[in-house]
């Protein structure tokens, strides 16, 4: 993991946090996203302002009911909009706008403002298209607005029973995500010709078994003869570690060359004192979920 820096015509310590077939709707103007660490549960978006709707295509890693919400502000099931869906076993999808009042099954919202497109089950993994209005006018559902949304999410590896017999969820969490200030690839302005990268990588790093781990790892930055700036600065996440990484911070400091490719948590004890002094210095680049 690390970052990609984008700069046109020093010794960094990099900081990082970690936490242990799509529809014919989609096409350029897509988002995608995973939900879960470890990409059990992944969401891809669109949206069109001009009809005020927004589409989203749910891919679970599993063959039994999946859910999906936005909570208000919270992150927690209580006061959050949500769906429950899935395919059975004659291969009929099913989609529910229900609410949750509480830690238990949501009640059935009268009001039914998520449309389903279509739903199916591949290769163990149930997916679900389907749309709303970003304002549907009930006050059971949660509006959808610019800035950040708290999304939930849940499964179970089996089928409801029935359409109100629904067990409880056996993998559940959230996630923080702007719905709608990103830009589509098409959208994004071309990059100079004479742009070069520079790759800050933090190198065979094993994530410890905890809740939370700060990285830190010592490098030298790339020389440069004139001055040049940075235009752009991209992740470097290894596929499948999306869901793990919260946050990247890059800080400008000097530091003594032997130190260079030092590597270990932040908190350790045997940290050389120039790169914990680093962490004071100046700030080059901070990345953060949500941002691209």
């Amino acid at each position: 993991m690390g970052v990609q820096l984008f700069i046109s015509s020093l010794t960094i310590l990099c900081l990082l946090s970690a936490a242990n077939s799509q529809s014919g709707v989609f096409k350029d103007n897509t988002f995608h996203v995973s939900l879960d660490q470890d990409s059990n549960y992944r969401l891809s978006w669109t949206f069109d302002p001009a009809t005020q709707i927004m589409t989203f295509f749910l891919q679970a890693k599993t063959t039994g009911w999946i859910g999906f919400g936005i909570s208000p502000y919270t992150g927690q099931m209580p006061g959050s909009d949500v769906i429950i869906g899935w395919v059975d076993q004659s291969g009929k999808a099913y989609l529910q706008d229900r609410f949750a009042e509480g830690r238990y099954l949501p009640s059935i919202d009268s009001q039914q403002d998520y449309h389903l497109i279509s739903g199916r089950e591949v290769n163990g993994t149930t997916e679900l298209t389907f749309w709303r209005k970003f304002n549907t006018n009930d006050n059971r559902d949660i509006q959808l607005e610019t800035g950040t949304t708290r999304l939930i999410w849940s499964y179970h590896r089996q089928d409801p029973t029935s359409e109100t017999d629904i067990p409880i969820h056996q993998k559940m969490g959230s996630r923080s995500v702007n719905l709608f200030e990103r830009l589509s690839e098409a959208d994004k302005p071309k990059l100079p010709d004479d742009t070069q990268t520079f790759d800050i990588l933090t190198p065979n790093v094993t994530v410890p078994n905890q809740k939370t781990t700060y990285w830190c790892f010592g490098m030298k930055m790339l020389q440069l003869e004139d001055k040049h700036h940075i235009i752009k600065v991209s992740p470097v996440i290894k596929k499948g570690n999306e869901g793990v990484v919260h946050h990247m911070v890059i800080f400008e400091c000097e530091a003594d060359e032997k130190n260079h490719g030092y590597s270990s948590e932040c908190s350790s004890k045997n940290m050389p004192y120039d790169l914990q002094s680093c962490r004071g210095g100046s700030v080059l680049v901070v990345w953060a979920v949500g941002g691209e």
